[in-house]
């Protein structure tokens, strides 16, 4: 595997994945940076998202409820160490925040094994 920072590789799965409107770059990119058995945590269920199957499909549903133009936007500089890597982001719409988060990740042999997903409360 690509030796690669897991800041680097939470930053490509948020600007390759999640932003991606095209499914066959997508799944590309799926490939690259998620584990075959890579498991999804999101606030809002118990049970894990498994696959790079599942994560797709939760990609499409979750891009779908938004505007065509919606973007995650990194901020700042994810950071990352030991395995794990940490980033900031915010949904934009037409220039308008949307939402805020952050992502964490757990990388091993330089794919994710396990992401987590936290959304802000809204203000």
């Amino acid at each position: 595997m690509e030796n690669i920072s897991p800041a680097v590789l939470l930053e490509q799965c948020l600007n390759n994945v999640w932003n991606e409107k095209d499914a066959g770059t997508r799944e590309s990119w799926l490939n690259r940076v998620y584990h075959e058995r890579v498991r999804l945590y999101e606030p809002d269920r118990e049970e894990a998202i498994e696959g790079i199957g599942a994560i797709a499909a939760t990609v499409t549903k979750v891009m779908g409820g938004f505007p065509e133009d919606f973007r995650f936007v990194v901020q700042g500089s994810p950071s990352g160490h030991h395995g794990i890597g940490v980033a900031r982001w915010h949904g934009e719409s037409q220039g308008k925040v949307l939402l805020t988060g952050s992502d964490a990740i757990k990388v091993e042999n330089g794919l994710i094994v396990e992401q987590y997903i936290f959304i802000d409360p809204a203000p």
